[in-house]
């Protein structure tokens, strides 16, 4: 999950890890163009929460995107 959405500085990454995993993180824009990334080389299973700073980027709809080993998801967050 992505909270708070919409966000107007820093934005909190959840997700949850079956099993250890590298992980990579991703903010594309509109046109899916990577703006920030954060990768971590294993992360243990469970539950863990990454912060992004959104506020040098301008208001607008972002995608956070989180690939491990398992595949990719892709959440929608509304920068104010």
């Amino acid at each position: 999950s992505v909270f708070p959405n919409p966000a107007t500085d820093l934005v909190q990454v959840q997700y949850v890890l079956e099993e250890s995993s590298p992980v990579q993180l991703n903010c594309l824009n509109a046109m899916g163009q990577v703006l920030q990334t954060q990768e971590f080389s294993v992360r243990s299973s469970g539950t863990h929460h990454t912060a992004f700073d959104l506020s040098s980027l301008p208001g607008g709809l972002y995608q956070i995107q989180i690939t491990t080993q398992k595949g990719t998801s892709t959440k929608s967050v509304v920068k104010q």
